[in-house]
C-alpha cells in the first residue's frame, strides 16, 4: 500500500479513537445505574433475559473508576474480555501514528471458519448460565 493510500485510513483511525475517548469520558462521568441514561437493552425489555452484554456499560463504568469488583458484579465476560479490547485501542493507535498494521497473532485451535459459530455459541451459553444461575 503507498503512504498516499494509508493517509485517509489513518485518519479513519485516528477519528475513531478520539471517538473512543470521547465515549470513554462521557461513560466515566454518566452512571449507567442512573435509571433513564441510557435506553434499556432491548432483549431485556422483551424477554426479561439477560443478554451476554447486559451490564457492559455498569462494568465499564466501574473499571473506568477503578473498581474491579462492581465491574465483576455487573458482567464477569467485559472484565474478562477487557485486556483484548485494551489491545485493539493499541493495535489502532499505533496504525493512526505510524501507518503500520501489527496486529497480535493469537494462536488457535480452531480454524478460521469455526471461529465465529464457536463465539455465537459461547455468547449463547455465557447468556443461559448468566440467566440459570444469576
Amino acid at each position: 500500500m503507498r503512504v498516499a493510500d494509508a493517509a485517509p485510513r489513518r485518519a479513519l483511525a485516528a477519528a475513531t479513537l478520539v471517538a473512543l475517548g470521547a465515549l470513554g469520558a462521557f461513560l466515566a462521568g454518566h452512571d449507567p445505574a442512573t435509571p433513564g441514561t441510557y435506553p434499556p437493552c432491548p432483549v431485556r425489555a422483551a424477554t426479561g433475559l439477560l443478554c451476554p452484554g447486559c451490564g457492559t456499560l455498569r462494568a465499564l463504568h466501574a473499571l473506568l473508576h477503578g473498581d474491579v469488583a462492581a465491574a465483576w458484579a455487573a458482567n464477569p465476560l467485559t472484565v474478562l474480555a477487557t485486556p483484548l479490547m485494551l489491545w485493539a485501542v493499541v493495535t489502532l493507535a499505533r496504525y493512526a501514528a505510524t501507518g503500520r498494521w501489527a496486529s497480535l497473532r493469537v494462536p488457535t485451535p480452531l480454524p478460521p471458519r469455526l471461529r465465529a459459530p464457536t463465539l455465537l455459541v459461547a455468547l449463547l451459553a455465557w447468556m443461559v448460565a448468566r440467566n440459570v444461575v444469576g
